[in-house]
């Protein structure tokens, strides 16, 4: 039985499908109740470029960072991000600053962060972005052998509950039993604190 809340609610989902696949022998899923996850990378980053999101220049900031040590976006700081945070960036997300100190570091908004090139390709993506963005948008794109019940709140503008709401429609095309649950009028963090106590309703109904 798989949870996991933000990025970790778009990797239950990916555990599932690969699971499901027989990745490991003898293993399968017997619950999936993600919460408040960015399922669709190329719908959230949309919405995020956009500042359809809170803490969009933390957030789009960290996306380009660690994605680029996966993809190679860039080959130096400056390629993608304006002075002075092309000298901090990479050291903010060393996993040693919490993320107060992140977020007191970063400006408000995008075209203060971003170079007019990168900004660009954030709201257009090409190459190596749109390829790693198409790679990981199938989170939701396949037909869970149990039935998922998806975890979001009304409230939540880091990841806003669109992102569930598409994951829902997806799935039911695939031919899944998926249940949105409304958490309410609660923040991003908050929301997990909601929903774990349901989740662990939903395990216990599944023994």
């Amino acid at each position: 039985m798989v949870t996991g809340h933000s990025q970790g609610a778009r990797a239950t989902l990916e555990l599932g499908k690969v699971l499901q696949g027989g990745a490991v022998p003898g293993m399968r899923t017997a619950a999936l109740a993600p919460i408040s996850g960015p399922y669709n990378m190329s719908y959230t980053l949309s919405v995020a470029v956009t500042n359809g999101i809170a803490f969009a220049t933390a957030y789009l900031s960290y996306l380009v960072v660690a994605w680029n040590r996966l993809h190679h976006f860039y080959d130096s700081p400056s390629d993608a991000f304006l002075p002075p945070y092309d000298g901090m960036i990479e050291t903010l997300f060393d996993n040693n600053h919490p993320p107060d100190e992140v977020l007191g570091a970063l400006p408000q908004t995008l075209e203060e962060l971003f170079t007019p090139a990168f900004l660009a390709e954030l709201r257009a993506p090409r190459g190596a972005l749109k390829a790693a963005l198409e790679r990981a948008d199938s989170a939701c794109s396949y037909r869970p052998d149990v039935p998922v019940q998806l975890f979001a709140a009304s409230g939540d503008l880091d990841v806003p509950i669109s992102n569930a709401e598409r994951c829902q429609a997806n799935l039911q095309q695939h031919g899944a039993t998926v249940e949105l649950i409304d958490l309410g009028l609660v923040d991003h963090s908050a929301s997990a604190n909601v929903a774990l106590p349901l989740v662990l309703d939903v395990f216990d109904a599944r023994r």
